[in-house]
């Protein structure tokens, strides 16, 4: 059994870093291999990776560095337990939304050394927590409405963690009609057919509220979701 640690090697590393492309470099036409992000038969909806830097000493949201193709760890769909997509279509929500789920031991997970893929986030008050997690970020393509590509919109996006329950980026009220207390939304940027760029906005806006405390915290992200198609 490979400890959760350990750094990928052998074929499994060589298979999903001929699967992947850094999204600082071109973003991919098509997932040119299964391992990247793989759609369920029959799906309209897009499955999709997430991309987190390596490079995240001043993030709050950090990946655990497993899974590396270049400067980043991967959260791909179908690998590992990871179940990510874009509700791009009218096959279910048609929301737009982009969705990871960290931990589902359907997709994969069973036969996975590294199972479960966990997210660390740093609160800023000493606390620093690693668990899996539920992410989403609202609205970034759909049937009615697409971000031209080279465009950056603020966006909504939660995660669901262990320490707040839910942590949310956005200036509106949820649903209930609690409101988020001063929190800020992130920015969404379009860089390909493909590929979002998501990040918190600089210091000081960029405070994420707490469901569990009703505070907010001053918590960086940065992170590129890729669709395994090109939306329009």
């Amino acid at each position: 059994m490979v400890p959760r640690h350990a750094v990928m090697t052998g074929l499994s590393f060589l298979a999903i870093l001929s699967a992947c492309a850094g999204p600082d470099a071109a973003p991919l036409p098509l997932a040119p291999s299964a391992l990247l992000a793989k759609p369920a038969p029959g799906a309209a909806d897009p499955a999709a990776a997430f991309w987190f830097p390596l490079d995240d000493a001043a993030l709050g949201v950090r990946s655990d560095h497993l899974f590396v193709s270049g400067g980043s760890s991967v959260y791909a769909n179908g690998v590992c337990g990871v179940t990510s997509k874009i509700f791009a279509t009218e096959q279910y929500s048609n929301s737009g939304d982009a969705t990871l789920t960290s931990a589902s031991p359907s997709s994969g997970g069973r036969k996975c050394a590294q199972y479960p893929r966990l997210v660390t986030v740093d609160y800023g008050d000493g606390d620093v927590r690693s668990s899996t997690v539920f992410m989403n970020v609202r609205q970034i393509a759909n049937t009615t409405y697409q971000i031209p590509i080279g465009t950056t919109v603020k966006r909504s996006m939660a995660i669901q963690e262990s320490r707040c329950e839910k942590l949310v980026w956005q200036t509106a009220n949820l649903l209930d009609g609690t409101p988020t207390q001063g929190a800020d939304s992130v920015n969404v940027t379009r860089t390909a057919a493909n590929s979002w760029l998501v990040e918190t906005q600089p210091w000081p806006d960029n405070e994420a509220y707490c469901v569990a405390d009703g505070q907010t915290y001053h918590i960086a992200a940065r992170f590129t979701v890729i669709s395994s198609m090109p939306l329009p």
